[in-house]
């Protein structure tokens, strides 16, 4: 899969303008993010809650991912709102859910067992399974993230947290 970032409004403008991107129909869209969710790609938006773009990586060739992997738990690291739950009733301990997970966050046992303290809530390993045994399942909403309104809150997010305002 060669095309793996998406970028909409002003900044998908800057990409077909200087020849860097090209423009995409809805449908096409559709059909390049269902051909990533089957190669197991992590989607990754910005970091805003209006979304103006967003990769769709792997964990062997993203720098974001490779960083977060080698943590010892991602999952306080990463801004996320989800964590992956296995349905022992629905699991047949296959192992796929395992080999795709990004961040080597699911071991099997009798069933597969998620290790929270390493789940980035990605998804890819519900894509993999196809016995719907995992669900996405939301955080406590003390332990939710919000992002930022605008890049300008993001901006001053970033200097607050590094004491420069």
């Amino acid at each position: 899969m060669t095309e793996v970032c998406m970028a909409f409004g002003t900044g998908a403008f800057f990409y077909i303008d200087s020849g860097l991107g090209r423009e995409i129909s809805q449908p096409e869209a559709l059909e390049i993010l269902h051909k990533a969710m089957d190669d197991g790609l992590v989607l990754q938006p910005g970091n805003g809650q209006k979304v103006w773009g967003f990769c769709m990586c792997c964990g062997c060739c993203c720098g974001l991912l490779k960083g977060l992997k080698k943590m010892k738990a991602p999952a306080s690291v990463a801004h996320t709102n989800f964590f992956a739950q296995i349905d022992p009733d629905r699991c047949t301990a296959c192992g796929l859910c395992a080999d795709r997970c990004p961040m080597e966050a699911i071991t099997i046992d009798e069933t597969a067992l998620v290790n929270r303290g390493r789940c980035i809530g990605c998804g890819v390993c519900g894509g993999a399974c196809d016995f719907e045994a995992v669900e996405l399942c939301q955080k406590d909403e003390k332990d939710r993230y919000i992002p930022p309104v605008d890049i300008v809150d993001m901006k001053m997010r970033i200097a607050q947290e590094r004491g420069l305002i």
